[in-house]
């Protein structure tokens, strides 16, 4: 999902969530990390409390430097942040594989009014 942009400062408790290969071994629970430094163009979250591989984000967009290696991370001010993105990536998942295989066959109309109503809103599209 996308990075949300928040305000950041040394010793912040922030949570993450493992993409590429370190999604591999995850629980599927927030992976908590406290920012030790910023920099010009960087800030860096020390993961699990292992400050010897501080994990580099990028201070205008919050992106997770993978530098080369396909493993980051995506970073959440709180947990209920983490919880509300993960669930939103369920619901995703949900509704693109319930439509990718049959368009919604079988709903009745007033569910499928509904869904349209919602993905004909103005801001949606």
């Amino acid at each position: 999902m996308e990075n949300k942009i928040f305000k950041i400062e040394v010793g912040q408790e922030v949570f993450l969530r493992p993409t590429g290969n370190n999604k591999r071994s995850w629980d599927g629970k927030p992976v908590p990390g406290r920012i030790s430094k910023i920099a010009r163009k960087y800030f860096y979250v020390s993961v699990n409390g292992h400050t010897w591989s501080d994990e580099r984000f990028d201070r205008e967009d919050f992106s997770c430097d993978e530098q080369d290696r396909n493993a980051g991370y995506v970073i959440y001010e709180s947990e209920e942040a983490f919880r509300r993105d993960v669930e939103c990536e369920i619901m995703r998942l949900k509704i693109c594989g319930f439509f990718g295989r049959g368009g919604g066959k079988g709903l009745p109309y007033e569910a499928m009014k509904q869904i349209h109503d919602i993905l004909s809103y103005e801001d949606v599209i």
